[in-house]
């Protein structure tokens, strides 16, 4: 996103080219897309695993793993951030 927001005022001033500010774009888009597909991999082999145990264990499990998968809307529910 810096990256993007650097090229929009570099184009405003007229230092760079608007195909400068559609790359950056482009690559943002790209990247957050990757966040996306991977994070929705994660949430779905947690799921998987989950389906494997039994009723007594699987509470826990989640819940560790949760904790360890590191998921960029997790992160910031846990600071309060919405």
């Amino acid at each position: 996103m810096v990256l993007e927001a650097r090229a929009i005022t570099r184009v405003q001033r007229g230092i760079a080219p608007t195909s400068e500010q559609v790359t950056m774009m482009e690559k943002v888009a790209t990247a957050q897309r990757d966040i996306t597909k991977y994070s929705a991999e994660a949430v779905e082999n947690r799921l998987a695993l989950m389906a494997m145990c039994d009723d007594q264990k699987g509470p826990g499990l989640n819940q560790y793993l949760k904790k360890i998968a590191a998921l960029p809307n997790q992160h910031k529910a846990r600071r309060g951030d919405k």
